[in-house]
């Protein structure tokens, strides 16, 4: 993909220009705390509110789809148009990270707690690296969409999930089926839906 097309997809997805691309999740989960010292819900809480600090208070999805049928329809038409504004759209934003996602979400208790800003760091860098794949490898062809499955579904409080999802399209190089992730998790609330990730099988 182009230097400016994956700036702008970066800008988007709201990332700092001093992340760490190669932080493990293990060595993130106490970057706030002191040396030796694991996260606690309550630093988790402290670190919560740290990581709104600045951002709009969001209540739903904005931009969100109306079915899952459709924001996997829209994402393929974005990929053929090669267009990273649409699929920046589709994803989370950091506000709806920080207030619809995170609050419920597996890291606010142990043994998985980590601080939102270290797993909004690891989220949105995977998603970076998977929807540039994406784009460099689809993008701006037609790949004949046959349709997509997903294998696992979970609920967190107000929020359902959708993960392991795959999609059957034509690989534009042959025309040979394919069947692949070409995302990640999908996020539905109060009937709205958007993708939590874009990691995916490239």
């Amino acid at each position: 993909m182009r230097r400016p097309l994956l700036a702008a997809l970066l800008l988007a997805l709201g990332t700092t220009a001093c992340s760490q691309p190669d932080a493990k999740p293990q060595q993130a989960a106490g970057a706030d705390t002191a040396p030796g010292e694991q996260a606690t819900p309550a630093s988790i809480d402290s670190a919560l509110a740290s990581f709104r600090e600045g951002l709009p208070v969001v209540t739903r999805l904005e931009h969100g789809q109306l079915s899952r049928d459709a924001l996997v329809e829209n994402f393929v038409r974005a990929v053929e148009r090669n267009d990273t504004a649409a699929v920046s759209r589709m994803h989370v934003s950091r506000a709806e990270y920080a207030y619809l996602y995170f609050p419920t979400s597996i890291y606010m208790r142990e043994p998985y707690a980590q601080p939102p800003a270290i797993a909004w760091l690891l989220t949105s860098q995977n998603s970076e690296k998977g929807i540039s794949r994406v784009l460099r490898r689809l993008g701006g062809r037609q790949i004949g969409f046959a349709g997509y499955r997903c294998a696992e579904e979970s609920r967190e409080d107000g929020n359902t999930f959708w993960r392991s999802c795959a999609l059957t399209y034509r690989d534009p190089r042959d025309r040979t089926p394919v069947t692949r992730r070409l995302f990640g998790a999908i996020i539905e609330r109060d009937g709205r839906y958007k993708f939590l990730s874009y990691a995916n099988d490239f």
